[in-house]
């Protein structure tokens, strides 16, 4: 019984690989929700997603915050150079009218942090995969 306790407490234990990929798998939950549900009001979903960004940072370290932005910023400028080619994010309102709306030539600013939980979920599975891997 006490070997169980220990397996599915480590689940819960963000210091751990299976803490971090659980809390990981939740706050990607909450930022699909968030992208779903809110893309008609991009400020506030802008600020949710920045809190789940923060909960992201708690889960993975400090140590990991330029990794994490660089993969929101490139996913972000890649949704803008796909849009620009006349992607989905082309035809979504409000945020198609610009800075004002929340957005860049029609993908929103909340794409940032909703791709740098994306790039922490792929590190958090190369933790618990390869854990010899990453430190």
């Amino acid at each position: 019984m006490q070997k169980t306790t220990n397996y599915l407490a480590s689940w819960y234990t963000p210091h751990t690989a299976q803490g971090r990929l659980g809390w990981q798998m939740t706050l990607n939950s909450f930022m699909l929700s968030t992208v779903i549900l809110l893309h008609p009001q991009p400020w506030l979903a802008l600020i949710i997603m920045t809190g789940l960004f923060a909960a992201t940072v708690w889960v993975h370290g400090r140590g990991s915050v330029f990794l994490l932005s660089l993969y929101g910023v490139l996913g972000f400028v890649g949704e803008l150079w796909m849009t620009l080619l006349g992607g989905v994010w082309l035809h979504s309102a409000p945020v198609a009218c610009g800075p004002l709306c929340g957005g860049v030539f029609g993908v929103p600013f909340f794409m940032v942090p909703a791709w740098a939980l994306i790039g922490a979920l792929m590190l958090v599975l190369l933790g618990y995969i390869k854990p010899q891997l990453r430190t």
